[in-house]
């Protein structure tokens, strides 16, 4: 990518800084204001938008040559970042043993770095054989089949927070039901004693 903007593009190294910042930028604030979404509303479907929006940077690179396109592009496949990423997190979170939740991410991350180690030197092999269109153009295919999976596997997980919310629940059905059989009891004693004392 970076031969591509300087040598195919003629990019200066302000240009390419200032794409990168912006993507950087966006990616950063964008999980500050946008990393709670999946927590207000669901996780998958906050996945699927950030992974489609991520895949934007890549078919942006194949029909787009314009600067000022490719500026806009960059921030918003920061955004798509921004809300994949945390929701992702989380989501392993979700479906993950509390005792086993930091070797999960653990795992996960070491998945990560492993694609990102095999990607470059897979780019480095194939570059001679290939341009740097058909490069992105697989990039942003393997994106979006990506998403598409997600779609059909991913299923809506159980929250943490919705099984506490539904535990408080049953506790306090629990105590209510106790609390009334126990008012209940004192009443049919009270009734009692006062038949007794009646009848005495």
């Amino acid at each position: 990518m970076v031969f591509y903007f300087y040598d195919d593009l003629g990019w200066t190294t302000i240009q390419f800084g200032l794409v990168v910042g912006a993507y950087g930028a966006s990616m950063v604030i964008g999980q500050w204001f946008l990393g709670p979404l999946s927590d207000r509303f669901a996780r998958k479907p906050v996945i699927i938008i950030g992974m489609t929006l991520f895949a934007v940077f890549y078919i942006g690179l194949v029909i787009s040559i314009n600067y000022y396109v490719m500026l806009l592009i960059a921030i918003i496949s920061g955004i798509g970042e921004a809300l994949m990423m945390p929701a992702l997190s989380a989501y392993y979170m979700d479906i993950s043993d509390e005792r086993y939740r930091s070797r999960v991410l653990g795992f996960k991350e070491s998945a990560a770095s492993l694609g990102g180690v095999i990607g470059p030197l897979t780019v480095a092999l194939i570059s001679a054989m290939v341009t740097s269109q058909t490069i992105f153009m697989v990039a942003f295919i393997v994106t979006i089949l990506t998403t598409i999976l997600a779609m059909i596997v991913l299923k809506e997980p159980r929250r943490e927070f919705e099984q506490t919310k539904d535990i408080t629940q049953d506790l306090s059905r629990q105590r209510s039901m106790a609390a009334q059989t126990a008012y209940s009891g004192i009443v049919i004693n009270a009734g009692t004693s006062r038949t007794s004392r009646f009848d005495s």
